[in-house]
C-alpha cells in the first residue's frame, strides 16, 4: 500500500508541474493564472447607432498557482486600451461541448510496461470524464495503423467508460497514426452548433506522416475546435509535439506517468467545464492590437491578462459632447467647456438656457465654430435665479446626435487678478527666460480666463504704453513680454484677463516698478562662459591651436633638418688623416697650386684631396629594410565573410586567431561560425611559416585539412578555412 505521505508529495509534485507551463505562458496576478482559449473581434452596428463598434470577445479559465480551478465568479471587468478603459461584461460558458475522446492503441502500449500503463491511463480516463460537465456530448476514437470509430458521439457515459476499461487494447504491431487520428477526431466534431473540443491520451509520436501536424492546426483553428492533450512519460512522445496541436488552437498539452495520469486528467477535463467568457465595445485602429483584460473576482483579487488581436478597419466612437465642470458666470454672460468626441462629425451644436423654475426659454444661439472652451452672453439672465443650460450637437443632416445639460445660479463674481511676480531677462542661453519678462499672475476664477493681455508702460515717459510690447496670449500658455529693441529704462508690466472677446474685472493689474538694464555684448560674453564649459573649452582650444600648430612646425623643420645633416654626414668618405711629422722648424702654410689639365690621354692626377671614397655598402631591398634584424612579418585577411572587414598583422614568434578576445587576433564572428575561441596558431622559425591548428571544427590550407595539433608549412599567399565557412588569406611580408 502506498505510503501517504509519499502520495501527498507526488500530488504537490504533479500540481506545481501543471501550473508551471501556465505560469510561463500566462500573466496572472500574485494568485491566480488566466489561460486563454480563444481572442476574436467583430464589428456591430446597434440600429440606432451612427457609426459601428469593435467587439471584443476573449474566452479563458482561471486557476490557482498549483494548477486547481478557480472556483470564484467575476463580479466585473474592463479593458485598458491606449490609456482608456472600456468596461466589459462577463459570463461562465454554459453552452454544450462536443468532445471527440483520442486514445493511443498503437504498439508503444502493447509492449513492455506499456500494457500496464495503458490499463492505468485508460482508467483514469474513464473516471474522470465526467468532470467535463453533463452537458458534454462525447465519443470515443483510438488509433494505430488508422483511427478506429469505438463510439459515436452522445450522452451515454456509462458505456464510454465500460468500453474505456474493457473494450480497447493496444495492438501489438503497426504504425502509429497520431496525426490522422487527431485529424479525424476534429473532423468527427467540427460542424457541431456547440463549443468543441479534442481530448487526446497518447505515448505515441506521429509515424505515419500524414497529414501533416499543420493540416490538423488549421482544420481545428478554421472551426474553433480546442485540443486538449495529456502525453505519457518514457515514451517516445514529447510536450513540444503535442503542444504544436495545443497551443495554436487554445488547449494544453501536459505530461505525466501513467500512476498519476487520474489528477493531470482530472484538471484537463475541468478546464472544460471551467470557461469564461469576456465582451468589450470600443474603437481601435486598423492593425495588430493590445489590450490589458482586467477582472475583479468575488473575493476583491484582480487579475490581468493581455489579449492581441487583428482589427479589420479603423473604428471612429460616435461624435458626442459633454459639458465639463461646472458653468462660468461673468459680469455679462457664462462661460462653459465641452469634451467633444469626434468632432469631424458635429456640424453644430446648439445652446439653450431655460428659466428652471418655470421652464421658459430666455436664450438660444447656435455655435458653430465651437471649441472645448465657449462664451455666451444671454442678455435677460437675473442675478440670483437658478438656469438651465441645455447643449444639443447636431450633425450634417441636421439630426440631433448627443446632448448633455447642466443647472446653475447666475451670480456673477467679482474678478480679481494680481501679478504675484515679474522675472527680468537672464539675457543667458535661448530659453524663454532670456529675452523676455516672466509674469506670474493669481486670478480669483481661472476658470472663466481664455486669454491674457499684457504689456509695459514706461514710467520715465508718464506710463506711456509700449506699443511694441503689447501680446495677447492663450490661458495655460507662458505669460511672457518681449523686450527687443527696449530701451534701458524703468517699466511697469500691465496685465488684463478676457473671456472670449470680453475683459474681466476692472482695471488691468499692476506690477511695481521694473529696471531694465540690456547688458552689453561683452557681458553676455562672459555670461555665456561662464555657464557654458563646452564653450569655454572650445575658446581655450581655439586660442592653444594656432600655438599647438607653430611648435609642431617648428619641430617637424627642425626634425628634417637634422636628418638632412646625417645624410651629408653619411656619404663623406671614411679615410683615416695621416699624422703630420713634427718639425722644428716653423711651418709654413701651403699655397695650393693650380695645374694646367693634363693631356689628352693622361688618367687625372691623384692627390690626398681627389682620392675616391671607399665604397659604401648597399642598401637593402625595401622589404628587408622594415624589418632588419627583427622578426618576420605577415598579414590576414578575412575573405568570407567579408563583412565586416578585418585585418590582422603578424610581427612577434608566434600569433594565436580565434573568437576570444585573448587572441593577437580577434575575429569578428559568433559561435554559430564554427570558429573556436582559440583556432589556430601561425609561427616562424628558420625553416619557414607554419600554422597549428588548436580547434575543435578543423582547419584547412589551400583546401586540405591538416591534422590536430600538428605543426605544418604554410606557403605565401595560403587561403587558411576554419572551420565550416570562415575563410582567411595568408601573405608573407618578408
Amino acid at each position: 500500500m502506498r505510503q501517504p505521505g509519499r502520495t501527498l508529495t507526488m500530488t504537490v509534485a504533479l500540481a506545481l508541474a501543471v501550473a508551471g507551463p501556465l505560469a510561463v505562458e500566462a500573466q496572472s496576478s500574485a494568485s491566480k493564472v488566466v489561460r486563454l482559449h480563444d481572442v476574436s473581434g467583430s464589428s456591430v452596428q446597434a440600429p440606432e447607432a451612427l457609426f459601428p463598434e469593435f467587439r471584443l470577445r476573449a474566452q479563458f479559465s482561471m486557476l490557482e498557482p498549483n494548477g486547481a480551478i478557480v472556483n470564484q465568479d467575476v463580479e466585473k471587468t474592463s479593458l485598458k486600451f491606449v490609456n482608456q478603459v472600456f468596461p466589459g461584461s462577463a459570463g461562465k460558458l454554459t453552452g454544450d461541448w462536443s468532445v471527440s475522446l483520442l486514445v493511443d492503441t498503437s504498439q508503444t502500449l502493447a509492449v513492455g510496461n506499456g500494457a500496464a500503463d495503458f490499463k492505468k491511463a485508460t482508467d483514469a480516463l474513464s473516471k474522470q470524464v465526467d468532470r467535463a460537465g453533463d452537458s458534454a456530448f462525447m465519443s470515443l476514437i483510438t488509433f494505430d495503423d488508422s483511427p478506429r470509430i469505438v463510439q459515436d458521439l452522445g450522452k451515454d457515459r456509462e458505456e464510454l467508460k465500460k468500453k474505456l476499461t474493457t473494450g480497447i487494447f493496444a495492438k501489438a504491431s503497426g504504425k502509429s497514426c497520431l496525426n490522422q487520428g487527431l485529424f479525424e477526431a476534429v473532423r468527427r466534431v467540427k460542424d457541431l452548433p456547440t463549443r468543441r473540443a479534442v481530448f487526446v491520451l497518447t505515448a505515441s509520436q506521429d509515424t505515419c506522416e500524414t497529414p501533416s501536424a499543420q493540416s490538423v492546426v488549421d482544420l481545428a483553428r478554421q472551426n474553433k475546435v480546442q485540443i486538449y492533450a495529456v502525453g505519457l512519460d518514457g515514451y517516445t512522445i514529447s510536450k513540444a509535439a503535442l503542444e504544436r496541436f495545443t497551443e495554436p488552437t487554445g488547449g494544453l498539452a501536459l505530461m505525466t506517468n501513467a500512476g498519476e495520469a487520474i489528477i493531470t486528467i482530472g484538471n484537463q477535463m475541468s478546464l472544460l467545464a471551467n470557461q469564461w467568457e469576456t465582451a468589450y465595445a470600443f474603437f481601435p485602429a486598423k492593425g495588430a492590437q493590445t489590450a490589458e483584460m482586467n477582472l475583479t473576482l468575488k473575493d476583491g483579487s484582480l487579475v490581468s491578462r493581455t489579449l492581441s488581436f487583428e482589427v479589420d478597419r479603423d473604428y471612429f466612437p460616435p461624435p458626442k459632447i459633454a459639458l465639463k465642470g461646472e458653468v462660468q458666470t461673468l459680469s455679462a454672460g457664462l462661460v462653459f467647456n465641452l469634451d467633444i468626441t469626434t468632432k469631424d462629425k458635429i456640424k453644430r451644436v446648439e445652446t439653450r438656457v431655460t428659466n428652471k423654475r418655470t421652464a421658459a426659454e430666455v436664450y438660444r444661439e447656435s455655435l458653430t465654430d465651437f471649441a472645448p472652451s465657449n462664451t455666451i452672453k444671454p442678455a435677460k439672465l437675473e442675478n440670483g435665479l437658478e438656469y438651465i443650460l441645455t447643449v444639443i450637437a447636431f450633425d450634417d443632416q441636421n439630426r440631433p446626435i448627443s446632448t448633455d445639460q447642466r443647472e446653475f445660479a447666475f451670480k456673477p463674481p467679482e474678478f480679481l487678478l494680481a501679478i504675484e511676480r515679474v522675472e527680468a531677462p537672464t539675457f543667458i542661453g535661448t530659453g524663454s527666460a532670456a529675452n523676455n519678462f516672466s509674469v506670474t499672475v493669481r486670478a480669483s476664477n481661472p476658470q472663466a480666463v481664455t486669454r491674457y493681455q499684457l504689456y509695459l508702460e514706461n514710467t520715465s515717459a508718464n506710463n506711456a504704453v509700449v506699443v511694441a510690447s503689447e501680446v495677447f496670449l492663450q490661458a495655460g500658455s507662458p505669460l511672457l513680454i518681449p523686450t527687443k529693441d527696449l530701451a534701458p529704462g524703468t517699466y511697469v508690466v500691465r496685465v488684463r484677463a478676457f473671456a472670449s472677446d470680453q475683459a474681466l474685472g476692472g482695471e488691468a493689474a499692476r506690477s511695481a516698478p521694473v529696471v531694465f538694464s540690456p547688458p552689453s555684448g561683452m557681458d553676455v560674453f562672459m555670461r555665456q562662459i561662464r555657464d557654458n564649459p563646452v564653450l569655454l573649452i572650445a575658446l581655450v582650444a581655439a586660442v592653444l591651436l594656432p600655438v599647438v600648430v607653430l611648435v609642431t612646425v617648428n619641430l617637424m623643420a627642425r626634425n628634417r633638418s637634422n636628418r638632412a645633416d646625417k645624410v651629408v654626414e653619411a656619404a663623406l668618405p671614411v679615410n683615416p688623416r695621416r699624422s703630420t711629422p713634427v718639425s722644428a722648424e716653423p711651418q709654413v702654410a701651403a699655397v695650393p697650386q693650380f695645374s694646367p689639365p693634363p693631356p689628352a690621354g693622361y688618367p687625372p692626377p691623384q692627390s690626398a684631396y681627389s682620392a675616391a671614397p671607399p665604397a659604401m655598402p648597399s642598401a637593402p631591398p625595401m622589404a628587408q629594410q622594415g624589418h632588419a634584424g627583427g622578426q618576420p612579418s605577415a598579414i590576414l585577411t578575412l575573405r568570407y565573410p567579408a563583412s565586416p572587414p578585418w585585418e590582422g598583422r603578424i610581427s612577434q614568434a608566434s600569433y594565436t586567431v580565434g573568437r576570444a578576445a585573448d587572441n593577437n587576433g580577434v575575429l569578428p564572428v559568433d559561435g554559430t561560425s564554427g570558429v573556436s575561441s582559440r583556432h589556430l596558431m601561425i609561427a616562424h622559425d628558420g625553416g619557414g611559416w607554419h600554422v597549428t591548428d588548436l580547434s575543435r571544427n578543423g582547419t584547412s590550407v589551400n583546401g586540405q585539412r591538416i591534422p590536430p595539433n600538428q605543426r605544418v608549412p604554410l606557403p605565401n599567399g595560403a587561403t587558411l578555412a576554419l572551420g565550416p565557412t570562415v575563410k582567411v588569406e595568408f601573405r608573407a611580408l618578408s
